[in-house]
């Protein structure tokens, strides 16, 4: 009898054995989610993927009542089969394990909050095909890049906020563009934006100080609101089509800004909660006519804002660019791209662009070089440049224009403990105040 007890146990411990060594599988769960639209969550329990196939729309679900909810922290893996025109908004948010999305070219748009909340999903998937990324589609994810199709052409308020890959393009730009959209500025950005030329559309957010970035403290993971400092002025570049929906929100330290003539669209409250109070329109007074009642400017505050219509905003601005001689400490402006291109083959070093002039004004800006030193000077006064020629320096003619309103300020600053090369030109508030307030240069 204890033999046969002895045997019983050995036959059921190896049955457990048997159990336990057995892969575990899901139950192979599916269902409709849609008219025509199916689900299913297919491999091991801990690893599960969520395919959706059919045609057209899913339906809306909140996320805890979604048919997959039963597996919501078992998923790792989303794939969107081909015939899904659309991802209904909140349809996949906070699927904490998910790690992997792919999404089928069918696919037009990607609805608000789609993936938020998905702060392992590490790869995303897109094809060409997709339109739109609605507002906060990607909020809090985890991925540190992204393939952005060229067809993606509408970006919502905070599409990648709480993003690495968001931050890394911030820290890396001053503007972060996207198929000719602009969707954010660096947090380090202040005083003048002039958005570059090519740049076609100001998507939701892309100028407001509350669009978030992903940070790291002290080694530890951190999130914070990663907007821009304090912008004062805004110049929109010629071919600017569309100022999308809640643009400039909260832009509260804006005193002006510059719009393009041949403007297309203004979203509704794309200036919600700005108290600019004076608007340069390069276009006439009809052509603005369509934009007037979209154009909020925060009422409660700034009832009367000013429209100046200036149709020298149409001219494409020149591009002065910046760039640095390491023997002798010269930085060196140009508009001309030869010129660039040989001091960059002779060892100097190239620092992107400088700022934006405009082709032509009032107020040239005389370039002169010193044969001795190898020092150029800039000046907007003649009697300085006439006073220098008398001296030896050679007149190189107008280097650029100076803007006649002043609306991007052009910082000048003096190191007076070296013998040359020794002025600095900016339009970065920033380097001007490090310059003069804690390195001694004088402005």
């Amino acid at each position: 009898m204890k033999n046969k007890f002895k045997s019983g146990c050995a036959l059921l411990l190896a049955c457990l054995m048997t159990v336990q060594l057995q892969p575990l599988h899901a139950a192979g769960k599916s269902g409709s989610c849609g008219e025509t639209v199916t689900w299913s969550v297919s491999g091991p329990n801990d690893s599960l993927t969520l395919t959706l196939s059919g045609t057209g729309d899913p339906d809306f679900y909140v996320p805890s009542e979604a048919p997959w909810s039963t597996y919501q922290d078992q998923i790792t893996s989303v794939v969107v089969k081909d015939g899904i025109t659309r991802i209904s908004p909140l349809l996949f948010e906070g699927l904490s394990s998910l790690k992997k999305a792919e999404i089928a070219g069918s696919v037009e748009s990607i609805g608000r909050r789609a993936f938020a909340g998905c702060e392992n999903l590490k790869e995303v998937i897109l094809h060409e095909g997709i339109r739109e990324l609605d507002d906060s589609c990607f909020y809090y994810c985890g991925f540190s890049s992204i393939k952005i199709p060229s067809s993606a052409e509408k970006f919502g308020f905070g599409t990648f906020s709480y993003t690495p890959w968001l931050s890394a393009k911030m820290k890396a730009g001053s503007y972060v563009i996207v198929n000719n959209c602009l969707i954010a500025v660096s947090s380090s950005l202040s005083g003048t934006a002039v958005v570059p030329n090519g740049v076609l559309t100001i998507s939701a957010g892309a100028l407001s100080p509350y669009m978030c970035e992903f940070t790291q403290k002290g080694g530890h993971t951190g999130w914070s609101l990663g907007g821009h400092g304090t912008i004062t002025t805004v110049i929109l570049p010629a071919g600017l089509k569309t100022i999308d929906e809640y643009a400039f929100w909260g832009t509260r330290e804006l005193e002006y800004v510059e719009i393009p003539a041949g403007i297309e669209k203004i979203g509704w409250n794309a200036f919600c909660g700005s108290t600019c109070s004076k608007v340069y329109y390069g276009g006439t007074e009809e052509e603005w006519e369509p934009f007037s009642s979209t154009v909020d400017f925060d009422l409660k505050e700034n009832d009367n804002y000013t429209v100046v219509f200036d149709s020298s905003l149409s001219e494409t601005p020149v591009t002065m660019y910046r760039l640095y001689n390491p023997n002798s400490g010269e930085h060196f402006y140009t508009a001309k791209t030869k010129e660039r291109d040989f001091l960059k083959k002779s060892g100097w070093t190239y620092e992107g662009i400088g700022w934006y002039a405009p082709t032509a004004s009032t107020v040239p800006v005389y370039r002169l070089y010193n044969s001795y030193s190898g020092d150029h000077h800039y000046t907007m006064k003649a009697k300085e440049r006439d006073a220098l020629i008398g001296l030896g320096w050679t007149d190189e003619g107008t280097g650029w224009y100076s803007d006649a309103k002043k609306s991007v300020p052009l910082y000048r600053e003096y190191n007076s403990n070296m013998t040359k090369c020794n002025h600095n030109y900016t339009t970065n508030k920033a380097e001007h105040t490090a310059l003069t307030q804690k390195l001694g240069w004088t402005d």
